[in-house]
């Protein structure tokens, strides 16, 4: 996977990931990031199909403000 391949950058960038996934398989694939994020050690949070765009984009600004 890409993020992987990225891992030192994205630590160096202190990168916090949102991954929003539908439709099918889309249980499998959170699983997959959430896995991922564990073995590169980088904060991500996933959602499925019941999570707004919107509502998680406030979250990541909220993160943005708090490390400010």
């Amino acid at each position: 996977m890409v993020l992987g391949c990225q891992e030192s950058k994205l630590k160096a960038a202190r990168v916090h990931v949102y991954v929003r996934r539908g439709g099918p398989n889309y249980k499998t694939g959170l699983a997959k990031m959430r896995a991922l994020a564990e073995e590169i050690g980088i904060p991500l949070e996933v959602y499925g199909p019941e999570a707004t765009m919107t509502g998680i984009c406030k979250e990541a600004i909220d993160c943005i403000t708090a490390a400010a």
